[in-house]
């Protein structure tokens, strides 16, 4: 057995019709899958022809060029959403995370990266397709001779609107509405700070790929300057950092952020505005004027 095509053809058949009934009324089974899976990458046991396209002729259009990576990881994160057991959870994104890192195009990549990122409506996976962006760039920057999208400023050209969209309507909205927002989507801001303090709070220590001007408009020492689009921090800063720290000042000033009231929600409020404050720290980020 590989993963492709048989392991996805049993994935399909379980969880074609309703994944979320079938997952809890058969948590083992799905257990039994995410397991064949990983046994089947560490094998290396993907695909018996990995010559073969991408794309599965019997069931795409050259309008919908889906890959069978893009689907294989769909129905993946499917488990890991709706498993009752964090553990079946955790390994299901395991494995959807081996299976893409193991898809031999970039540009596939990044088309499954920008799906999750744009039209998923789960802030828990939208967090774990950053924390797998941030995972493709430190491997790609371990293999210098190898040249692919995520080598360069290439991948941050394409995804970075999805990882730090613009928040200004969210600012525009009362309080009920933002804190709303805010508790939606806790993770994937979380993990997009986590994120962008990688980019602009790392020390020196890879040579930079980009332009002279590039490198002098990001600073020469920040350690992922070769991956970072020019004046990416300035439109960052101005479509998302800004106002999201408008949004988190407007509630601290208006709630009181008990644990007790706003149970988890208000740890995550917390842990933002840290994680904020430290981005702002940054030379990329300080205040005008600081």
């Amino acid at each position: 057995m590989y993963i492709f095509p048989e392991h996805l053809t049993l994935l399909d058949k379980f969880l074609r019709q309703d994944a979320h009934s079938q997952i809890n009324n058969s948590p083992g089974t799905a257990d039994a899958l995410v397991t064949v899976g990983m046994w089947l990458h560490r094998n290396n046991l993907i695909a018996s022809d990995p010559s073969s396209p991408l794309t599965n002729p019997t069931k795409t259009s050259p309008e919908d060029p889906t890959s069978d990576y893009m689907r294989y990881i769909h129905l993946t994160t499917l488990v890991a959403l709706y498993h009752p057991q964090l553990q079946a959870r955790n390994a299901a994104s395991t494995l959807a995370a081996l299976v893409l890192h193991a898809d031999p195009s970039d540009e596939d990549r990044l088309r499954i990266l920008y799906d999750l990122l744009e039209n998923c409506t789960f802030a828990v996976l939208k967090a774990r397709a950053v924390a797998w962006l941030r995972e493709a760039i430190i491997a790609a920057s371990q293999h210098h001779k190898e040249k692919n999208a995520f080598a360069g400023p290439y991948a941050l050209e394409t995804l970075q609107y999805v990882v730090f969209p613009s928040l200004d309507e969210v600012l525009l909205e009362d309080l009920d509405e933002a804190m709303e927002f805010l508790a939606a989507n806790a993770p994937f801001l979380l993990q997009a700070v986590n994120f962008a303090l990688f980019l602009w709070g790392s020390e020196p220590g890879l040579p930079s790929a980009v332009s002279e001007a590039g490198a002098q408009e990001q600073g020469q020492d920040n350690k992922w300057a070769h991956v970072l689009p020019d004046n990416m921090h300035a439109t960052v800063r101005e479509r998302w950092f800004e106002p999201l720290k408008k949004i988190l000042a407007k509630i601290e000033q208006e709630v009181v952020l008990s644990e007790d009231e706003l149970g988890p929600f208000g740890g995550d409020i917390v842990v933002l505005g840290e994680r904020l404050a430290r981005l702002e720290g940054t030379e990329w980020f300080k205040a005008e004027g600081s």
